[in-house]
């Protein structure tokens, strides 16, 4: 079994929103966040065997591990762990779990280490448990979206800070989370609304579609598949809504996807509608196809080159029939946890790849690059 999973292709598929930071060009999601999100996606196995690893890591699916076997005499008897067993054995008790069959009663266990290693590494995640943690629940996060909703002049980051004020709390941190958090939700809920708007200024029927649609997508003989939902489609246009807190923007991210949208639907225009307390702006750009293919996709094939060696390379290691902790501990493609800390603490993100793909097609005006130097003070739009 474990020779025919060895060879299997592994398919890679990036959603739309990810595109920008796959290419190293959204200041909000990090190339290596999403590079950990698309393979959590493409190859379970391996992602739970490298980042199991990490130092950050280990100690957590230890504590899973013992946890799980002191309440399961069956998987206990299977692997037979002893005492300083993470020491010990550690990189060899991990292979024997994740490649258990599905009929072993410890495959459960990789389930539970693969989806604790998954919210571990997440930046949502992160921001879930900053926000629980002190002791703001969903019910009070829940009235202030509504609350931001019905006011749309209300500025999110007061409406957060007296959030935080009555849960007791005026950490920076957790503020800060709590505003990202209420951006993301009010963006999800103004959608409908600025999608409807746009059709009764127009007096036309916005068409909303509900499925995701997907392409594979082929440069220097590497494949792999982008997928994505847009907001709705009018006139043959791509619509993409963007809810701003400050103010209009274009940045370049928002324009790599909606270009991404329009490449999945083929269509020659899209409408980036963005909403800002209340009122509109809208946007019509054309598809670029000399951009996309000879930009885009040359820099999404370097994303999908480095994680495919992500991938094989820890296949091999998780296959082996023979393999020691120093070996794989030193040669294994994941060998730090900057992934694993908090985002803040990280330098601006680079692609590391000296064959990376600089993009010029969304070169910004004067007036843009203004807004380029406030990206820091403007949280991603959900979506």
């Amino acid at each position: 079994m474990a020779e025919s999973c060895l060879h299997k292709r592994v398919e890679i598929c990036i959603a739309a929103s990810e595109v920008a930071s796959a290419v190293g060009k959204h200041p909000y999601q990090r190339r290596k966040h999403t590079l950990q999100k698309v393979w959590y996606r493409s190859h379970q196995e391996s992602f739970c065997f490298a980042n199991a690893l990490v130092p950050v890591c280990q100690a957590e699916v230890s504590s899973i591990v013992n946890e799980f076997i002191e309440g399961n005499a069956e998987a206990s008897l299977e692997l037979a762990l002893e005492e300083n067993w993470e020491k010990e054995k550690f990189v060899e008790t991990l292979k024997h779990i994740i490649l258990s069959p599905s009929s072993s009663p410890i495959r459960r266990l990789f389930n539970s280490i693969s989806k604790a290693l998954k919210k571990k590494l997440s930046t949502d995640e992160r921001e879930l448990r900053t926000i629980e943690n002190a002791g703001v629940t969903k019910s009070t996060l829940d009235e202030a979206v509504d609350s931001l909703c019905k006011d749309e002049s209300l500025p999110v980051q007061e409406v957060a800070k007296k959030v935080c004020s009555n849960a007791g709390t005026t950490g920076p941190d957790v503020i800060k989370a709590v505003e990202s958090r209420l951006t993301k939700e009010r963006g999800v809920k103004l959608e409908g609304k600025a999608v409807k708007r746009l059709g009764d200024e127009r007096g036309k029927k916005v068409d909303l579609i509900p499925d995701e649609y997907d392409k594979t997508v082929e440069c220097d003989g590497i494949e792999w598949r982008i997928r994505g939902r847009i907001d709705g489609m009018l006139d043959d246009k791509v619509v993409e809504v963007k809810n701003r807190k400050d103010k209009f923007m274009q940045p370049e991210y928002d324009l790599i996807q909606l270009q991404t949208y329009m490449f999945l639907f083929d269509t020659e225009e899209g409408v980036l509608l963005e909403r800002l307390r209340g009122e509109h702006k809208e946007t019509m750009y054309s598809f670029d196809k000399e951009g996309w293919e000879n930009e885009v996709i040359p820099a999404l094939k370097n994303f999908v080159v480095e994680l495919s060696k992500y991938i094989e390379e820890t296949r091999a290691y998780l296959y082996a029939k023979e393999s020691g902790a120093e070996d794989i501990r030193g040669k294994r493609p994941v060998q730090d946890d900057a992934w694993a800390r908090p985002q803040e603490n990280q330098e601006s993100e680079t692609s590391g790849s000296d064959s990376e793909v600089p993009l010029k097609m969304f070169k910004t005006s004067p007036e843009n690059d203004e807004d380029d130097d406030t990206y820091d003070n403007e949280e991603p739009n959900s979506h």
